[in-house]
């Protein structure tokens, strides 16, 4: 393994209050990725009000005097960071929340402390970065060759479906793998569902979101439902839809583009929308599904792994390829009775629950205690 040159601790981290850190009966480092276009409730945040840990690394996009270029560019930079925390103060575990971002050289920095992994990538993603390691470019596709065992160093790993628990099986052990689903705050978006005073608009389809999306397919629907259906009215929810997308949308007048609201507008698209449309290209977790859930919108999707969710009709799937079946799938929830509406809403909502955060957390530290 190469030796790199000691890094500066100091403004690459975050430190809790001492009364958090006092609070936590596993200590534990953090190493992720705050980006700009997550938001306030983004997961990767979110969890870590749940499982308090020590000390956080790793970009963050959101205070920019934190982190030097290098590290921006080399994000598995701030590995070394935490090895140098961690030799320095008493760690049980430490946290890898971007597994295909960061986790490069931790296993052999720190032989002796168990490391954990999440891996949030779909599936082919995931493949690419078990095989090349080159999802964050070629330097870190070169640090996999230095380190192609680092995963069966890991004391475990945490996916969020069973086809990236595939994968990874590849290498590392299998009962080192756990599925852990996106979390989702239900406390607060259940408030918003049980407060909410008018009805959801028959013909309003949602899409919120852009990671992975499917545009050229998304397009294909609105351009069809001009003529199939004129009276159905998209809105799309996207910070970051690509230029050449968004060049198309004033061809559709059926589509309304949003590319800023604020956290209260979007909840109330949830709760007026009959539907939520999600195309993807592949997927794992999702905050636009679990939201849209929890304020008990449906969604039609082609890409979902929670089979019950089917027969309850909060999700229906549709063929990759086939416009007329996703159209077809959006039709059942614009043609529902507001009362049959009302009981699917209610469904929705219930469901989200499973993955409540706090849930979602104690699954997370249970896993830390099994590693010690």
């Amino acid at each position: 393994m190469p030796r790199l040159a000691p890094l500066r601790l100091g403004k690459h981290r975050w430190i809790p209050s001492p009364e958090t850190m006092t609070a936590n009966k596993i200590r534990s480092v953090a190493l992720r990725t705050a980006y700009n276009h997550h938001a306030a409730n983004a997961g990767y945040k979110t969890i870590l009000l749940h499982t308090h840990p020590q000390a956080i690394f790793g970009v963050d996009e959101c205070n920019p005097a934190m982190m030097t270029g290098l590290r921006r560019k080399y994000m598995w930079l701030a590995e070394f960071d935490v090895a140098q925390y961690v030799r320095k103060h008493a760690i049980d575990v430490v946290h890898v929340l971007y597994g295909e971002e960061y986790y490069r050289f931790l296993g052999r920095l720190l032989p002796n402390t168990p490391i954990v992994a999440t891996f949030h990538q779909p599936a082919d993603m995931l493949y690419n970065e078990v095989t090349q390691g080159n999802l964050m470019g070629r330097v870190a596709g070169l640090a996999h060759k230095v380190n192609k065992d680092r995963f069966s160093r890991l004391s475990a790993a945490i996916v969020m479906t069973a086809a990236q628990k595939e994968v990874l099986k590849t290498v590392m052990a299998a009962d080192k793998i756990h599925i852990v689903p996106l979390g989702v705050d239900v406390a607060h978006l259940s408030a918003k569902f049980t407060a909410r005073n008018a009805a959801r608009s028959p013909f309003l389809v949602l899409s919120v979101g852009n990671w992975q999306r499917d545009w050229g397919f998304y397009f294909k629907v609105v351009g069809y439902c001009q003529m199939a259906h004129p009276e159905w009215r998209f809105v799309l929810v996207n910070k970051r839809l690509p230029e050449a997308y968004r060049a198309q949308v004033p061809q559709f007048p059926n589509l309304t583009f949003r590319d800023n609201v604020s956290d209260n507008e979007l909840y109330e698209l949830y709760l007026r929308a009959s539907v939520q449309f999600m195309p993807f290209l592949s997927a794992a977790g999702n905050n636009s599904f679990n939201e849209s859930l929890a304020l008990g919108c449906p969604v039609v999707t082609n890409i979902a792994e929670d089979a019950h969710l089917y027969r309850d009709k909060v999700v229906t799937l549709y063929p990759t390829s086939s416009v007329e079946a996703a159209v077809e799938a959006c039709l059942y929830y614009t043609q529902l009775l507001g009362s049959e509406r009302e009981t699917l809403a209610i469904a929705a909502n219930a469901h989200s629950r499973e993955k409540d955060w706090p849930v979602v957390a104690q699954r997370t530290l249970e896993i830390y205690q099994s590693v010690l």
